[in-house]
């Protein structure tokens, strides 16, 4: 079963992905977020937030609420959807 994750971005909009389960959530919210080893950004998930972290500076950069993260039967799916894209 794998788990998906509604948050909101930025702009208010509502966006959700679906990670494994059984992998580790870091590296998949990396690639969720095009955060690569080496250029100075983490990602760190808490219970009601994803952050980016700028780990030279020791600053937090951005902060996605976290809306769900709940069990689904959805194939894995990193890319950011559009809540409404999938509601149609």
């Amino acid at each position: 079963m794998n788990k998906k994750l509604v948050f909101k971005n930025q702009l208010g909009d509502v966006r959700y992905v679906v990670l494994a389960q059984e992998k580790d959530y870091t590296p998949q919210l990396e690639e969720v977020f095009a955060i690569s080893k080496g250029y100075g950004f983490s990602v760190d998930m808490t219970e009601k937030a994803i952050l980016i972290k700028d780990y030279f500076a020791g600053e937090t950069r951005a902060k996605f609420e976290i809306i769900s993260f709940e069990d689904c039967e959805l194939p894995v799916n990193l890319n950011q959807t559009s809540v409404e894209e999938f509601l149609s």
